[in-house]
């Protein structure tokens, strides 16, 4: 288990079943890089990257890759950027508790976004209301 900081900079990013391997991987190593190289030269991360999940256990990508989330919808730290990677979207537009957390989570984050289908979650959270996409 990771552990992330309650007063650094927070980027949380969404996993679930489905989720493309590329959308979320690919950000998280970018980020995570950053970050250590960032580190090394003054000594402390300017962000952290977790990833969040609505429950415990594994999640199977779209691929078949098994994923162990650091944090679930009830436990993980506050998100200043929330990223909602692609994949089986249509399945998490199904899930009101999907919904309902982006809807909950995000009024506190200072940034948003998503790769690919992912931005059907933040549409259908109303995130995109008023926005050309």
């Amino acid at each position: 288990m990771t552990t992330s900081s309650q007063t650094g900079f927070n980027i949380g990013i969404f996993l679930y079943d489905g989720v493309e391997e590329l959308d979320f991987c690919g950000p998280f190593e970018v980020l995570k890089a950053a970050a250590y190289t960032r580190s090394t030269r003054e000594q402390s991360p300017a962000w952290q990257v977790f990833t969040v999940a609505e429950e415990p256990g594994l999640l199977k990508t779209s691929g078949e890759l098994l994923v162990q989330p650091h944090y679930t919808f009830h436990d993980h730290p506050r998100i200043d950027l929330l990223l909602i990677p692609g994949g089986r979207t249509d399945l998490q537009l199904e899930k009101p508790v999907v919904i309902e957390w982006v809807r909950r989570v995000t009024p506190r984050t200072q940034l948003n976004t998503s790769v690919c289908t992912g931005a059907f979650l933040l549409g259908a959270a109303g995130l995109l209301d008023g926005h050309a996409v």
